[in-house]
């Protein structure tokens, strides 16, 4: 089959439907992994998961809709995406669903040195249904900050954007920048309101914040059909706290 999501026409609601479960069976890894090869200039492992596959290169076309329809700077895609075992890694750490790399380093033992902004995401079971369940549960649980399927796979992305920037901005400085951002949070009482309004993994860094609070507005400034954007996402910025805005209005300009 294709692998284009024009031609696919794979459609992602609010709700898993049958269209849904249908056209990401079908879909081929391997060719998407040449889509988004030939389209964005990364190179891709998934491990022929296609729930894996089908969700990032959704996630890049939104992106860089964003980019071409509303003049965001999201039109940065990654150097790498690789979908791994936990087993593989060389850092034993905890891992929901992904992680964006700030320098290039070893991250999978059998593979040399990962460029700066390469992803890396767990190999899940290859399950649109269960995928589903899985992301509505960190909703549930006020983890994350959107049920939106797409959404941790746009948090991925966000957070390369938001290191290349960062690294634009302060060729010498950058990593640092960046270190100091992972590491930095807001006051206890704003924590609480991200908490709140946008969700627990939101408070634990400015860069998660970022990345969350951006997932969020792409998300929920889908269409019905989920492929395309009815409207500019920062228009959803005034729904968030002021704190929220002035900082999120600082990383984008």
């Amino acid at each position: 089959m294709n692998s284009n999501i024009k031609n696919n026409k794979l459609s992602f609601q609010a709700g898993l439907t049958p269209l849904i479960k249908k056209e990401v069976s079908s879909v081929n890894p391997t060719c998407i992994e040449q889509t988004i090869k030939r389209q964005f200039g990364t190179e891709c492992d998934f491990q022929n998961n296609r729930t894996l596959a089908a969700g990032m290169l959704y996630a890049l076309n939104l992106l860089r809709e964003a980019s071409e329809k509303f003049r965001l700077p999201f039109n940065i895609a990654p150097p790498n995406v690789n979908v791994f075992k936990t087993m593989e890694l060389l850092k034993q750490e905890p891992v929901k669903f992904g992680f964006c790399i700030g320098e290039k380093e070893k991250v999978i033992k059998k593979h040399p040195e990962f460029e700066v902004r390469s992803i890396f995401i767990k190999n899940i079971p290859d399950n649109i249904e269960s995928w589903n369940k899985q992301v509505e549960e960190w909703y549930a649980k006020h983890i994350v900050s959107s049920d939106n399927i797409l959404a941790p796979f746009l948090h991925e992305l966000l957070h390369n954007i938001h290191l290349h920037r960062i690294f634009e901005q302060s060729p010498q400085f950058g990593l640092t920048n960046a270190i100091y951002m992972a590491n930095t949070s807001f006051s206890h009482q704003q924590n609480r309101i991200i908490a709140d309004k946008i969700g627990t993994y939101a408070k634990t860094s400015k860069m998660e914040l970022y990345s969350e609070t951006l997932a969020k507005m792409i998300a929920d400034s889908l269409d019905e059909t989920g492929l395309k954007l009815a409207s500019n996402p920062l228009d959803r910025l005034a729904e968030f706290p002021k704190f929220v805005r002035e900082f999120i209005e600082s990383q984008l300009n």
